[in-house]
Formats: structure tokens, C-alpha cells, sequence
């Protein structure tokens, strides 16, 4: 799609028309990307932004972006790219074709589930257990057990504050869960927002009351205990445990094997085989350390 082709959509004025691929946001690093800029201290961020070719800016702004391939200008650039997403997702097939939900004959599926009729794939020997949410853009694999109250395609937080209220990006991206997943109740797992996949890597276990939100890679064997939360675009490695009612902070990376003990806030990367304990997390014997110099 054209920046021209939806400029009247966007109130926006094209300086330099090109063709894009996706929607996102700096970091995302989708190929032929559009993002969006609406203050000056954001502009080193949006030139470096991977894969971006089109950029949506205030008119103040467009001069920072001489070289970018295509160019629009508007007054609310988020305001307009949020509505943006919502007419691809939801009125054009920018995203794909839709297609009728496929369940493996073998997949024992409740009664009182409710199974997304379209764009929806479910592998063999899948369980689904009753009062289960399972939405558009979920692809579940062989053996993967649901349990009962759990809701695997939702939408997390991505929401634009403006002066006439809030308005929430529309998901459009999908969720794929692996072999022998098991998602245990009330556990929320929450489709991407762009083309991209939210993802649960094979063998993992999901807790009850969990939130794992969009576009988050959880690698395999990995337990997410109960009441614990995974925040956006976050990527956690292999064979990692997370403790009941951990949170682990946004765009964060977690090596393999680490342990991040119940309740800790995890607000920066970790590297393979750490151990963190307490708010916010700091490495683990130090913290036993700290504790014990003030016991």
C-alpha cells in the first residue's frame, strides 16, 4: 500500500509518496515499515528505526527526515496511525484473507468453549476445556491443553491518550502456541499487535491468573507461574522459571535458564542463568546480602 492511498484516511499531506509493507513501532524492525513521530525528542530514535522506509510526522517535523523513502505529514500522528490500524485490520485485507477456523478432527473441544469461527487452527490431540476463550489469529498445536476460564487471543494495552478520551490500537498480529503447551485457568495470553506472532514456545506451562501480553517470544519449557505477567515485546529464553506474581517489564530480554523469583519486578535484561529476587529485581545473592545486613 501507498502513503497516497490513505492520506485522505489520515488527514495527512504526502511530501513524499512510497510504498509500505507493515505498520509499527521503532522497535519493531518490520521490513518496509511505517511508524509514526510526534515530537522532536523522538526523531534519532525514528531515523535508526530497522525497516521503517515510511515515516507519518507533524508538519514541524518533516524536515528531520530528509532521506526517508516516503514521508506524510498530519497534526496527530498517533492519533491518525491508530486509526490507521483499525481500517487495515479491520476493513481491508492488508493483513491477510480471512479463513474458516480449523480443529484437527483428534482435539476434544467443550461444549461451552468458544472457538473463534474464523482464523483459527487447532492441532491434533488438543484440549480446550469449558468456559475457554480461544480468538482470531490463535494457532494451537498438537497436544496443548487449555484449561477451563483461560483466554488465548486477546488484546493487551496499547492505548493513545488524546484531549477527546482514549482510543485503543486494534491487534491484528497472532498468537502461536507450540506442541505440548499448557495454559491453566483464567491465564490470559494476548495476540500481537502488528504482523507478528505472540508466541509459547513447546513444553511451556502458563499459571493461573497469568498475563502473558502481546508480541511476547517465551521460549520453550518455560513455567510462568500463577498470577505472573509478561509485559509487550518482551523475549524470554529457554527453560526459564518465573515465580507467582512476578512482573517482568516491556522490551526486556531474559536469558535461558534464568530464575526470577515470586513476586520480583524485573526492569532490565537478564543474561543467561541469572537468579533475581525482590522489588524492583536485583541479582540474587546480593539481595540475600542486603536482606541479611538488615535482619
Amino acid at each position: 500500500m501507498r502513503l497516497s492511498e490513505i492520506s485522505t484516511r489520515l488527514k495527512a499531506v504526502v511530501i513524499r509518496d512510497a510504498e509500505f509493507q507493515n505498520l509499527g513501532f521503532f522497535f519493531d524492525g518490520l521490513p518496509g515499515g511505517l511508524i509514526f513521530v510526534e515530537e522532536r525528542k523522538f526523531v534519532p530514535a525514528a531515523r535508526k528505526a530497522c525497516g521503517a522506509t515510511c515515516i507519518l510526522c507533524t508538519p514541524e517535523l518533516a524536515s528531520s527526515f530528509p532521506d526517508v523513502a516516503g514521508l506524510a505529514a498530519c497534526a496527530e500522528p498517533r492519533i491518525a496511525f491508530f486509526h490507521l490500524q483499525k481500517f487495515l485490520a479491520e476493513e481491508t485485507d492488508f493483513y491477510g484473507l480471512p479463513f474458516p477456523a480449523e480443529i484437527d478432527r483428534s482435539a476434544r473441544i467443550h461444549p461451552r468453549a468458544s472457538i473463534a469461527p474464523r482464523n483459527v487452527r487447532i492441532g491434533p490431540e488438543t484440549i480446550v476445556d469449558e468456559n475457554a476463550v480461544i480468538g482470531e489469529g490463535t494457532s494451537l498445536g498438537g497436544g496443548v491443553h487449555i484449561r477451563a476460564g483461560a483466554v488465548l487471543g486477546a488484546e493487551g494495552f496499547q492505548t493513545a491518550r488524546y484531549p477527546g478520551g482514549l482510543l485503543q490500537m486494534v491487534h491484528a498480529g497472532g498468537l502461536c502456541v507450540e506442541d505440548s503447551v499448557e495454559v491453566f485457568a483464567n491465564a490470559v495470553i494476548a495476540r500481537a499487535v502488528f504482523r507478528q506472532m505472540t508466541t509459547l514456545g513447546q513444553h511451556s506451562r502458563i499459571g493461573n491468573g497469568a498475563f502473558v501480553s502481546h508480541n511476547v517470544q517465551l521460549g520453550s519449557r518455560c513455567f510462568v507461574g500463577h498470577n505472573s505477567t509478561i509485559n509487550g515485546n518482551t523475549t524470554v529464553g529457554d527453560d526459564v522459571w518465573i515465580g507467582p506474581n512476578a512482573t517482568i517489564s516491556n522490551l526486556l530480554r531474559v536469558g535461558d535458564r534464568s530464575r526470577i523469583s515470586l513476586g520480583a519486578v524485573v526492569i532490565q535484561s537478564l543474561p543467561a542463568d541469572t537468579h533475581v529476587t525482590g522489588m524492583t529485581a536485583i541479582e540474587h545473592r546480593r539481595m540475600l546480602r542486603h536482606v541479611a545486613s538488615i535482619g
